[in-house]
């Protein structure tokens, strides 16, 4: 829903307008309405993968950068030319018969909404490669809010679709303070991929997602996955757990 805002606005819209405008930079949006104490780091990391800041600034957020003051961190551009120059260094080594040898792995860490930086991130990192973020890694492993990532980025859904989706799960299932039923996320993740859409449904790129058998102590690791591990000797490939019983109480996240 629109809250009470002005849907006619540019700020709302994303318009053709100011590129400076909480429109465009949805971050900045989450960054700009937070009241924790971790708000002033969320600025600073927008700010160092690309993001433009917001003019004029809310009462009390840091003064912009001014370009002859900026730090000496890196930015978005100097990683980005950072991994081009030593993807061209390296592929003499990696490379035979114009063949590639080395798979490329993105690791997804969890923290909830906080998932709108990855996303943010990635959208950045697909404006400048020219591919999605499906065809740019062989292997994509996420863990929590990482993994919902992960699986929705294996299935082909857009980086600006998941952005979306972030802020409606925000709305019905990051509601109230942790720890948070899991009932709303399991019906919200339902409805997303389908309650009969299983693992090995996509081949490629391979995807693993951490989890925690919770039902017994000491917890164990459990890793969904999509392919067969290579040592079946050591790790039964895909195991069926769906013997497994519910707890009676309800399981909080």
């Amino acid at each position: 829903g629109s809250h009470g805002a002005d849907q006619s606005s540019d700020r709302v819209r994303g318009g053709r307008g100011d590129p400076q405008r909480p429109g465009r930079n949805t971050g900045l949006i989450a960054a700009r309405t937070s009241k924790g104490p971790n708000r002033k780091i969320l600025l600073d990391m927008l700010c160092s993968v690309g993001v433009q800041r917001c003019h004029p600034p809310s009462p009390g957020s840091p003064p912009p950068l001014l370009v002859k003051t900026k730090t000496p961190g890196i930015g978005f551009e100097d990683i980005m030319f950072a991994g081009a120059a030593l993807s061209a260094l390296s592929r003499g080594s990696s490379e035979v018969d114009g063949s590639r040898k080395l798979d490329r792995l993105l690791c997804l860490d969890g923290g909830g909404i906080k998932g709108l930086v990855l996303i943010q991130m990635l959208i950045a990192l697909e404006r400048e490669a020219g591919r999605p973020t499906r065809e740019l890694f062989d292997w994509v492993a996420g863990t929590s809010t990482g993994g919902i990532l992960a699986l929705a980025i294996v299935h082909g859904k857009s980086m600006e679709y998941l952005r979306c989706l972030y802020f409606r799960m925000k709305e019905q299932v990051f509601r109230g303070s942790r720890p948070y039923e899991s009932a709303p996320l399991e019906d919200f993740l339902k409805k997303e991929f389908g309650e009969n859409t299983k693992m090995a449904d996509v081949q490629y790129p391979r995807v693993m997602v951490t989890s925690v058998l919770a039902d017994r102590h000491p917890g164990e690791l459990h890793i969904f996955r999509n392919y067969d591990p290579p040592s079946p000797h050591r790790d039964p490939p895909l195991q069926d757990y769906s013997h497994l019983q519910t707890p009676h109480r309800p399981s909080r996240y």
